[in-house]
């Protein structure tokens, strides 16, 4: 800065150098920098009572989103079922036919065994793709306690057996009905029994 002259050790004159350093502090001030003269690289900011807590300035947001989108036609045929032949009366597929063999319910698992016995009449070619995973799971029900299951399995072997047999195709899969005819005939209820032997009949 520039000094003015003195007059001595005057108290006037050193109040004159401490104004001249105020204004030149006020001019750095007028221009934006901060004191001491250096620019600020962060603005700190200040945490408001009762508001949120301020998340650290030197945190990186990690957080994102995502949209997807279903087209009806993917949705239709993504587990195949459109292309799969279905039974006339229920519109059951041969994999849900499979399944409900297996049902608790008794009526279930009858209509089921006639729901599979349509399918093969009226798709053959199904019974020789799958013939094993029919017989697996239709031969157990042979010493089903149900009077009505064990009827509706007999109408199922009666039509499915001899078509196997005709192509040569039954052998591989005696074991297993042999297997379950047995088992069927060892049950202690004579209903249970007769109908083991009207099966091997």
């Amino acid at each position: 800065p520039r000094l003015r002259p003195l007059s001595g050790t005057h108290p006037r004159g050193c109040l004159a150098i401490r104004k001249s350093g105020e204004e030149q502090a006020n001019v750095g001030f007028s221009l934006g920098m901060p004191k001491g003269g250096k620019t600020a690289d962060f603005k700190k900011r200040k945490q408001k009572l009762g508001k949120k807590k301020l998340a650290p300035t030197s945190t990186t947001a990690t957080q994102f989103k995502t949209r997807s989108v279903v087209l009806l036609e993917q949705a239709q045929f993504a587990d195949g079922r459109d292309t799969q032949p279905t039974t006339s009366r229920g519109s059951h597929t041969l994999p849900e036919l499979l399944a409900q063999l297996r049902h608790y319910s008794p009526d279930v698992r009858r209509d089921a065994l006639l729901g599979l016995n349509d399918l093969l009449h009226d798709h053959p070619s199904l019974l020789h793709t799958h013939a094993a995973e029919v017989l697996s799971g239709a031969a157990p029900l042979v010493s089903d306690t149900a009077a009505r299951v064990r009827r509706a399995l007999l109408t199922l072997l009666g039509a499915v057996l001899p078509r196997l047999e005709q192509s040569a195709a039954l052998a591989p899969h005696e074991p297993l009905l042999r297997l379950n005819l047995q088992a069927a005939l060892s049950r202690e209820e004579p209903a249970v029994r007769a109908d083991a032997v009207d099966a091997v009949a």
